[in-house]
């Protein structure tokens, strides 16, 4: 009977927690101590406090294994959370570079801080009168590499390199740069969860360069088709145009959504006669809108839809362009990629038929 009761105390003790094998007067003070606090952030104050008093007790190796079972719950990452956003929100609200919480739309100008490259591509079918006017023929490639950069939580750089490439006549094909574009702007956001939701602002300027000068004179009627076909880019492929543009956005998250707005306004300074416009305007105006919607359906899959639109492209001041745009985005927390239709309505319907547009994208 005696043997049996030793070998189920036995038993019973290779069963029981690690915990209980410290028996420490100071460990068991201590626990009793830290177990009345209820959040996780308190009790593990308590225990590396233990540790930096009492790095030699018997109990110390009992007291780093609940560290890391506390560390690695999941209370303490959402109070850790809690705790980077309240600290964000007294720095001002600024958002910290890096953040995936707003994947980028094609068109939108990005609002979020990122080191990041992207490359938009799309295929335009030129409509009929105007590409035989034009002698453009279809279809027509247009290439934009995006460079943003984040210097700062609330700074943002951006640059635009564009090109565009195609045919016109019966046989000839070529390509032309376009206008160099650089862009400076403030950022702000808000990044708490709870009562408030997630949102980011920003506001800036772009300059165009005018740099399309630098194509060669047989290619300019690629730049002039690609600017009237695609008004949403008209500023980065117009011929002999310099581009003065002071904007706005914004996002704002509401659940597995996300909403996006935008404003633009552009002063365009013709530089010289085209054969599209003989004498030209000294200045152009144009106002530009975007309105956009994405929702996450899985961690890395968003279907999303884009509504692009302005009033007064160079040719008239009462000119109006409006583009509907639906698409997916695939979205990692390095890479992105977005594929779309970009459907014409209202004036640019007489430039440009329909547009498929691809967008690739890589965080620095």
């Amino acid at each position: 009977m005696g043997s049996t009761f030793l070998t189920l105390l036995i038993f019973s003790w290779l069963l029981s927690p690690a915990g209980s094998e410290c028996s420490d007067p100071l460990f068991l003070q201590y626990q009793a101590r830290i177990g009345e606090r209820i959040e996780v952030e308190p009790r593990l104050d308590g225990w590396k406090d233990f540790l930096r008093t009492y790095p030699d007790n018997p109990c110390a190796d009992r007291v780093r294994e609940i560290l890391r079972e506390l560390e690695s719950s999941r209370g303490y990452h959402v109070q850790a959370g809690e705790t980077r956003a309240w600290e964000q929100r007294a720095r001002g609200g600024v958002v910290e570079p890096g953040r995936n919480t707003f994947p980028a739309f094609t068109v939108l100008p990005d609002p979020v801080p990122r080191n990041r490259v992207r490359l938009s591509s799309e295929l335009i079918w030129p409509a009929d009168p105007a590409a035989h006017r034009m002698e453009i023929g279809d279809p027509l490639l247009t290439q934009v590499l995006r460079v943003d950069a984040a210097p700062t939580s609330f700074l943002g750089l951006s640059l635009d390199l564009p090109l565009a490439a195609g045919a016109w006549g019966e046989e000839d094909f070529g390509y032309a740069f376009g206008n160099i574009t650089l862009g400076v702007r403030g950022i702000w956001g808000d990044f708490l969860k709870g009562d408030r939701w997630p949102f980011v602002l920003s506001g800036g300027m772009w300059w165009g360069t005018g740099s399309s000068t630098w194509s060669p004179r047989s290619t300019k009627r690629i730049l002039n088709a690609a600017a009237f076909s695609s008004p949403c880019f008209f500023h980065l492929f117009r011929d002999h145009q310099s581009d003065y543009t002071v904007h706005a956005e914004g996002q704002l998250g509401l659940g597995r959504h996300v909403f996006g707005a935008a404003l633009a306004y552009h002063v365009l300074s013709q530089q010289e006669p085209t054969r599209f416009r003989n004498p030209p305007d000294p200045v152009m105006q144009m106002f530009r809108f975007d309105l956009a919607w994405q929702m996450q359906v899985f961690g890395w899959l968003f279907p999303a839809f884009e509504l692009n639109g302005g009033v007064g492209f160079p040719g008239s001041s009462e000119t109006t362009h409006l583009f509907l745009a639906p698409g997916v985005r695939f979205h990692t927390s390095h890479f992105s990629a977005t594929a779309g239709v970009r459907i014409p309505f209202l004036d640019v319907a007489d430039f440009s038929r329909v547009a498929v547009s691809l967008e690739l994208g890589g965080q620095l």
